[in-house]
């Protein structure tokens, strides 16, 4: 709904949300989901290449997390070869595209394809820029969950520049928090945040 005024309660982590929200994180299991789709389409070879690319290329990033190459952060590009996951997922994306583009299908079936065409795209730009680590401004590097997952994740390193622009020089706010101060003053959460 239409709002006067945001208030951001619990300020004191919105950096640290924005960090998340504009950068990304995808696994095997985003493969595999989409993998699920490409079956759904009829497509069950490209599904199953898909899946065991995916595997291969996440065993071939949780082997290099553990080497000694590795240390909380991704700074050397081109430490795996993606290209088959790549591949597959660019194929899928030509396929979801086509049956988006298919007036002779049923519009919720169109949707589904054209957020199909799109998600493929995106893990494909995840994980290329995981791999070549393209922004200094962002960091980029390896998790580990439990049940051995393992994802190629980046976070922006400064968001204030975002922040200002986007959210405090278009929407009244205020910032609430009981720990937004340090040494009595707001300059890191201003410098943090970006607030004006």
């Amino acid at each position: 709904p239409k709002f006067d005024l945001l208030v951001l309660d619990e300020a004191h982590e919105a950096a640290g949300i924005a960090r998340d929200f504009f950068g990304f994180s995808v696994s095997e299991l985003t493969l595999r989901r989409l993998a699920r789709s490409a079956e759904r389409f009829g497509k069950s070879k490209l599904a199953e290449a898909l899946r065991e690319e995916a595997h291969s290329l996440f065993a071939r990033v949780a082997a290099f997390a553990h080497s000694p190459e590795y240390e909380h952060r991704l700074k050397c590009p081109g430490f795996v070869d993606p290209s088959g996951a790549i591949g597959e997922l660019r194929q899928l994306a030509v396929v979801a595209k086509a049956r988006a583009e298919d007036t002779g299908l049923p519009s919720e079936f169109r949707a589904e394809a054209s957020n199909v065409a799109r998600l493929a795209a995106q893990a494909r730009s995840h994980i290329t820029a995981a791999i070549e680590q393209p922004d200094p401004d962002t960091v980029y590097f390896i998790e580990r969950k439990a049940g051995d997952r393992t994802l190629l994740r980046a976070k922006r390193i400064d968001v204030a520049p975002i922040l200002r622009d986007e959210l405090f020089a278009r929407t009244p706010t205020v910032l609430t928090s009981a720990t937004l101060t340090a040494a009595g003053r707001f300059t890191f959460v201003r410098k943090e945040l970006g607030v004006p």
